[in-house]
């Protein structure tokens, strides 16, 4: 008959070999658990309420789509740089960036991660995605002079980053998180913090970029957000140097992706812009 220490370490090898493997298809897998892309073929035409030109950047070894959409009331005076979420594509965020301009009165560039629309590769770095991002903003500004750099939800950490990096005109933030650290222990408490730091190989630690920014930065979040509670914008606020040059815009029962449906969501964003304005 099995004594009970030995039924124990059974169980408790069972319970460490099924973490193990647990966590090692966290490590190994997690770019399909975070970025949830939509392909499009080559050939794919874009229909949009604006005026737009496509344009495809080479970084290091990919062709990175974009779309860029040009006001006519703003079309040399600076761009809006964005960096849309982790789903779709630019079939879908291009309504978006077309709304934006014809909502503010400014260019908008937006572009999709590898893998996403016509964006060749696949994501498979922080790094990488950092890189990419340095390089648009250098052609932005070359270009057009004054750019805004938009973040939201997961592109927020590639715009703060940004703003850390560089001297960018200003910083919009739409459901923005504190870190992906920090967002992973609110959804998996029960796990130490040193485990997911460890497993976890898109940190994109926002909280400490943001120390370094001196630009204006304008935050919006809903207080029903069930992605990204707001309590990680909260917190990512206080990591500003400069809490004078911080908006943050609380929207009442705004979600993850309906706050530009609320009227104060437009006026926040236009009334910001226009203090901005180069």
């Amino acid at each position: 008959m099995r004594s009970v220490m030995d039924i124990f370490i059974r169980v408790c090898s069972a319970v460490a070999l099924a973490s193990a493997l647990f966590l090692f298809g966290i490590f190994w897998f997690q770019e399909g658990l975070i970025f949830f892309p939509e392909k499009l073929a080559p050939n794919h035409r874009f229909q949009f309420s604006e005026p737009f030109d496509e344009r495809t950047i080479q970084v290091a070894d990919e062709k990175i789509h974009s779309l860029l959409f040009r006001s006519k009331e703003n079309s040399t005076k600076g761009v809006i740089l964005f960096f849309h979420g982790n789903a779709g594509s630019l079939d879908g965020w291009g309504e978006v960036a077309a709304e934006t301009v014809k909502r503010t009165g400014w260019s908008v560039w937006i572009l999709d991660y590898p893998g996403y629309g016509k964006s060749e590769g696949a994501i498979s770095s922080e790094a990488q995605l950092k890189r990419i991002a340095q390089e648009f903003y250098e052609i932005a500004r070359k270009e057009f002079g004054p750019v805004v750099v938009f973040g939201r939800s997961i592109g927020s950490g590639l715009a703060v980053k940004l703003a850390a990096d560089n001297q960018v005109h200003a910083l919009v933030l739409e459901t923005p998180y504190s870190s992906l650290v920090s967002l992973a222990k609110r959804l998996m408490p029960w796990m130490p913090s040193f485990v997911v730091s460890l497993v976890l190989k898109y940190k994109l630690r926002s909280d400490l970029e943001a120390q370094t920014i001196q630009a204006p930065v304008l935050i919006l979040h809903g207080t029903s957000d069930n992605v990204i509670p707001l309590a990680e914008a909260t917190e990512l606020a206080k990591h500003f140097p400069n809490s004078t040059r911080v908006q943050f815009v609380t929207l009442e029962g705004g979600g993850h992706n309906d706050l530009a449906s609320a009227k104060d969501y437009w006026i926040a964003l236009s009334d910001f812009l226009l203090k901005v304005k180069p």
